[in-house]
């Protein structure tokens, strides 16, 4: 990119610019100088953008699901503290670009963020920067569902030395040279715990989606809920320490100090002075978890497993065995699987959204896939349920490995059964699986033809 040459070279660097910051669909938001935002439905054409960049207005877009930009959105620190708030996340002039925004006293923070050596999706994104955002008093985007303002636009100057008097093809170049960010650097952040008493007060539907990780950590920052048992609670915020690498001598300290200090009255046995009582049930949690849990994760990584879920290697052939080869039934299962490891640490029973499980069908009708799991003995289902009011509570009857690895193929989770089984298999050793556990010969015939044929176990319609 040359500055200030051919309409050609114009053209490119907007092509360049609306991949790095834009999602086109299926809304934006638009401002005029001195309105307020309002939001539409439609894409964001290439005239917008221009007419951003050149002032007439400003464009808010939606994030894409693999950004190539972080923002964070400074408006509640002074203008001293800026700098301090960016060099302690590892940010500095060759990683990251510092902007003003419309108004006075607000700042944006660009950076090119990377997991792994490659864009994180949106979503891990989130999930590893939201922490630092709540902790600093921030705001991270892009974001799924919120509307970030574009960059480089005029009323937007960046303040790095040298950088001040660049129009927005130069920014753009610029910011294309920053050297990545990745998000597995970024400085632990200090335990702080200042939330006032009974903010856990969430509705069952809430809670039941937050994964064991997420439990422990709301409740080892807000305190005891009236709604969780002490012994519980203890689990949830040992599991948390734990989870973020500390010892088993650690373990237990940090919890029963957090108990004592973060109990808000809830526990009759404390209530009533029995602090030796409740000593050794830390100590005897502590020693379990210690002894049968898998292997802690970096916390990058245990943050995305944790909301995404997971499987291990072996899980996968007694996925396609035990759904006795009905291919779509094994598909539906391995999500269901994959999202309830995390949530089953403490109780068998999970309460699955009816979105959630339609989400896992792909549309498909998540209640034959329940019924031919039923059949199968594979699931019980609760008595519960109670339409907008109670989710779907499930059992999965599951011997679940918690001390194998998760399967990850290049640090993720995969997002397909597909993927996963071929990558963790060689074909034959398949099919070996299949005709040990008897399954129907015809059966095994149509997968191998596919296999063979195509490369993959079935076509990629339901991922």
């Amino acid at each position: 990119m040359i500055f200030g040459t051919s309409m050609c070279e114009e053209d490119s660097d907007l092509e360049q610019y609306m991949k790095m910051f834009v999602q086109p669909t299926p809304r934006y938001g638009i401002k005029s100088p001195g309105e307020e935002w309002r939001s539409v439905e439609g894409s964001i054409t290439r005239d917008l953008v221009m007419s951003h960049l050149d002032g007439k207005y400003s464009i808010a877009s939606l994030g894409r699901w693999y950004p190539a930009f972080g923002a964070i959105d400074i408006d509640t620190v002074p203008s001293n503290g800026v700098d301090s708030l960016r060099a302690s996340l590892g940010l500095h002039q060759s990683n990251s670009m510092l902007f003003t925004s419309e108004s006075e006293g607000h700042y944006h923070l660009l950076f090119r963020p990377f997991f792994r050596e490659k864009p994180p999706t949106i979503r891990l994104f989130q999930d590893i920067m939201a922490p630092y955002a709540k902790v600093l008093g921030v705001e991270v985007y892009p974001q799924k569902r919120r509307t970030f303002r574009l960059p480089f636009g005029p009323r937007q100057k960046c303040v790095d030395e040298g950088r001040e008097l660049l129009d927005w093809r130069q920014l753009l170049y610029w910011y294309d040279k920053l050297d990545p960010f990745n998000l597995e650097s970024i400085p632990k952040l200090p335990i702080t715990s200042n939330i006032t008493r009974g903010a856990l007060m969430v509705n069952d539907q809430t809670k039941s989606d937050l994964t064991a990780y997420e439990m422990g950590a709301r409740l080892f920052e807000q305190g005891m809920a009236a709604h969780t048992p002490r012994t519980k609670s203890q689990f949830y915020v040992l599991n948390y320490l734990w989870q973020k690498g500390l010892g088993e001598s650690q373990l237990v300290e940090l919890t029963k100090a957090w108990i004592r200090s973060m109990h808000h009255g809830y526990s009759k046995q404390i209530n009533l002075g029995r602090w030796r009582e409740v000593d050794a049930d830390i100590e005897r949690q502590a020693r379990y978890i210690w002894e049968k849990y898998r292997p802690v994760l970096s916390p990058a990584v245990l943050v995305q497993q944790d909301a995404v879920g997971w499987t291990t290697r072996e899980d996968l052939l007694k996925i396609l065995v035990r759904t006795r080869g009905r291919l779509r039934l094994a598909r539906f299962l391995y999500k269901l699987l994959r999202y309830m490891y995390p949530r089953t640490i403490f109780d068998d029973q999970v309460a699955i959204h009816s979105d959630r499980l339609t989400e896992m069908s792909a549309g498909s009708g998540y209640l034959d896939f329940l019924r031919q799991l039923d059949d199968l003995r594979l699931i019980r289902r609760g008595a519960g349920y109670r339409t907008n009011l109670e989710s779907k509570k499930l059992t999965l009857i599951w011997d679940y490995d918690r001390l194998s690895e998760p399967y990850l193929i290049e640090g993720r989770t995969p997002a397909s059964f597909n993927e996963a089984l071929l990558n963790a298999y060689p074909v034959d050793e398949i099919l070996r699986a299949l005709r040990g556990a008897g399954i129907d010969s015809r059966v095994i015939s149509t997968l191998r033809r596919s296999l063979v044929k195509r490369g993959q176990v079935f076509p990629e319609t339901c991922n």
